[in-house]
């Protein structure tokens, strides 16, 4: 089996998969209608850190010991260093792991960024705006980092998909919206 692994910052589950009627998401319906939804993911702490270690190792904070942003899942096994061990290919993109570092251990067949300092770019954004939430008329939605993250995955995926090795893959998509500081493309505030 190969694995499509999205995951998002912040975001609660109201999508039509999850049984949220008033939401527009043709795209996510389409997307769930052929995949495993999984409804019992309950945030473990109500911030990023913590959640993503319990999510990605399957263990509570008090077992990781991640309570904060400044501690790491290591030394537990997460699901992405487990298929590796199993022999899979792993492709990482964007914000999955909380803290990202060039790892083969995690990542065997692609990174992207090889390194990301997700304080520094969510920083960088911050200088950028007056408002936790500010539309951008200016920036190109080409330029926003998780339309980057997005354009890389599609491209991992496909590249993974049609390897002639037989080889099993994993791609992770790890987006940063909807984490404040929300600096979004004005035609996806309208």
């Amino acid at each position: 089996t190969n694995f499509l692994f999205i995951l998002f910052d912040d975001l609660r589950p109201e999508l039509n998969a999850y049984g949220r009627k008033h939401m527009i998401t043709p795209n996510f319906d389409r997307l769930a209608a052929k995949s495993v939804i999984f409804d019992k993911a309950y945030c473990q702490i109500a911030v990023c850190n913590p959640s993503r270690d319990a999510l990605l190792t399957g263990l509570r904070p008090d077992t990781t010991g991640t309570y904060a942003f400044q501690s790491s899942f290591r030394p537990h096994v997460t699901i992405q260093s487990h298929l590796v061990d199993a022999g899979y290919y792993t492709a990482g993109y964007g914000k999955v792991n909380h803290w990202e570092e060039a790892d083969a251990g995690q990542w065997s067949y692609e990174q992207w960024p090889p390194q990301a300092n997700w304080y520094k770019y969510q920083m960088d954004e911050r200088d950028l705006m007056n408002a936790t939430t500010q539309p951008d008329r200016l920036k190109k939605e080409e330029d926003f980092r998780d339309h980057q993250i997005a354009t890389k995955a599609i491209e991992g995926l496909r590249r993974l998909a049609t390897d002639k090795n037989d080889k099993h893959f994993m791609v992770a998509a790890g987006f940063k919206l909807p984490h404040l500081a929300m600096h979004v493309p004005w035609q996806d505030y309208e």
